[in-house]
């Protein structure tokens, strides 16, 4: 999406859940959420969060996006073995759209 920067401008995002469809174990994964934001220096970490939601007032133009990004601890039962290799580790799950805010 495209929108033009004005006072108090704020954008928010929201952590997913598992489908119920998914395979579950006895423990939930973690999940964090990372908004950036991109510009002519360079892209900057503007929040991270781990549970619920956040609205964030838009500092300036740029190029925003979202990344989510899970730890499968969710999936030990269903690894055997090679769990250990995997379900501590953080992977990227979602990543948003660009959202432009012009100047």
């Amino acid at each position: 999406g495209e929108v033009t920067l004005v006072d108090g401008l704020v954008l928010g995002a929201a952590l997913p859940r598992l489908d119920p469809r998914s395979p579950q174990g006895g423990v939930a994964p973690g999940l964090e959420g990372r908004l950036y934001r991109a510009t002519e220096d360079g892209r900057e970490l503007l929040q991270s969060w781990t549970e619920g939601s956040i609205e964030v007032v838009v500092p300036g133009p740029g190029v925003y996006r979202v990344e989510v990004w899970i730890t499968p601890r969710q999936l030990a039962p269903y690894l055997g073995d090679v769990a250990g290799d995997y379900v501590e580790t953080p992977i990227p799950w979602i990543y948003s759209g660009a959202m432009f805010v012009r100047g």
